[in-house]
């Protein structure tokens, strides 16, 4: 073999072996992969006890407790299967007890790494997250002086603000709720705050605030329900009803948007697709008369579900 050949079998061999011993680079998980951690049913990161439905869905225990008490049942939100509390997923908590994942507040100053199995106390309990301090819904630029509102304080103290000075009463609810409001022929910001009770995830009552603004120029009416917790989203269905034809009704069915985030006035795409938009015309159609007060009403029912 001539001394070229044996430098050039030399050299691939040395490349051979540097390629065994140089260090292996490892990726970083996608956002793809944290996916496999959310649950199905409250879309937040699953924190154990993890159950898993006979669909292989991954649902985590407090939202099968909710099940239990919004759907009479314990039921997959995907597949509709019956849930069983002691089939649970051991290898997705196990891995949730390995991964790290960075504090909701990073932007605030939180620094932590948190494991995933407590990412959602950590991040209901970090000393970084902010102040609940919202304002009333009736504090807007575009509401009337005669309506306008300056109240400020705390998310738990919205509903009692809303009792006192609007006389909103509290619509306590556990399943569905049907509720009849006048049509608006001018611009008209109305709202019911519903409750839930017992809690979703805390002790306390969880409260929600169903918003209905009409402008008179559009002629459109949205409807949207907001969180007062904004640890807590849950999906529900809107209905209108036409009492003289049942069968016609009409339904939305969304997820409940973050109170005093989104401005139902100026909204993102993302945001309008958890606002339900309907024409005047339409409501008109769907009224009945209150011979008791001489008002014309249009019925909805609303319903929280998993």
């Amino acid at each position: 073999m001539s001394s070229e050949s044996e430098e050039s079998v030399r050299t691939a061999s040395q490349s051979t072996n540097i390629s065994q011993y140089s260090p292996q680079i490892i990726p970083r998980p996608s956002e793809n992969f944290y996916s496999n951690f959310f649950c199905v049913s409250c879309c937040e990161y699953l924190s154990p006890p993890v159950i898993r439905c006979p669909n292989d869905h991954n649902i985590c225990f407090e939202c099968i407790n909710r099940t239990a008490m919004l759907s009479g049942g314990m039921r997959c939100s995907v597949c509709r299967h019956p849930l069983d509390r002691e089939l649970r997923n051991r290898v997705i908590e196990g891995q949730l007890r390995e991964l790290l994942m960075g504090c909701k507040w990073k932007s605030l100053g939180c620094m932590e790494e948190v494991k995933l199995s407590d990412l959602r106390n950590h991040t209901r309990n970090c000393s970084f997250k902010p102040l609940d301090i919202i304002s009333c819904p009736y504090n807007h630029i575009n509401e009337p002086s005669q309506t306008k509102c300056t109240w400020v304080g705390k998310n738990k103290e919205l509903a009692a603000h809303m009792e006192a000075k609007h006389h909103i009463k509290i619509v306590a609810i556990s399943q569905s709720l049907r509720i009849s409001w006048n049509i608006p022929t001018d611009y008209r910001l109305k709202v019911r705050t519903i409750r839930i009770s017992p809690s979703l995830a805390e002790k306390e009552n969880t409260d929600f605030i169903l918003v209905h603004i009409f402008d008179p120029k559009t002629k459109i009416g949205s409807f949207a329900i907001f969180s007062l917790n904004q640890e807590i989203i849950l999906k529900y269905s809107l209905n209108i009803i036409d009492k003289n034809h049942p069968e016609t009704s009409c339904k939305f069915k969304g997820r409940t948007l973050p109170f005093g985030k989104v401005d139902m006035r100026n909204t993102s795409v993302e945001d309008a697709k958890n606002i339900f938009y309907v024409t005047w015309d339409f409501l008109e159609s769907m009224k009945f008369f209150n011979s008791e007060d001489e008002f014309h009403y249009f019925t909805f029912r609303v319903k929280f579900f998993i």
